[in-house]
């Protein structure tokens, strides 16, 4: 999309120890260009938000947040283990923002105070994951594969996800 959009060429390094990419993007112009859009440089601790051009996106917002920040636990609750949702955000605009698209949503959800301002957001129980993966959805290959294995493995209410 870089390439498309401005002609340039991107690295992309694979980190091993992460599951995870960079694009680096050098070139300044390119940077004004999201900068204009409304992006944010680092570091995101209490500038975060979402530009009000991307808000009409919320679907794909959440995801791409909950892909890179969020991820998908197993809790135990009394004996029976049960799927959780979560995201942590730093202290930013961009917090009341997520909890106004999950309202827009009605998911079922909790906000908890972790200190310094940050805030978990959890999603509790299989009805909310359902939700999820029915209304949002997965991109991040981690959270697709705990997802998939959480649906086949299912049995009684009881389950394993993978680490």
């Amino acid at each position: 999309m870089i390439y498309d959009q401005f002609g340039y060429e991107t690295p992309l390094n694979f980190r091993k120890d992460e599951n995870t990419a960079e694009l680096i993007i050098t070139k300044r112009n390119i940077i004004n260009y999201f900068l204009e859009d409304g992006l944010k440089e680092s570091p995101k601790w209490n500038t975060a938000k979402i530009p009000k051009k991307y808000i009409k996106f919320k679907k794909h917002v959440l995801r791409g947040l909950f892909d890179t920040d969020g991820c998908l636990v197993k809790t135990n609750n009394n004996g029976t283990l049960y799927p959780r949702l979560e995201l942590k955000i730093c202290p930013s605009p961009m917090q009341n923002q997520i909890i106004k698209i999950l309202e827009d949503y009605k998911f079922k959800f909790g906000v908890y105070q972790i200190g310094k301002g940050q805030v978990r957001i959890q999603m509790n129980g299989k009805k909310q994951l359902e939700k999820w993966k029915s209304l949002i959805g997965f991109s991040n290959e981690k959270h697709l594969t705990k997802y998939i294995f959480y649906e086949n493995k299912v049995a009684g209410g009881r389950f394993e996800l993978p680490t």
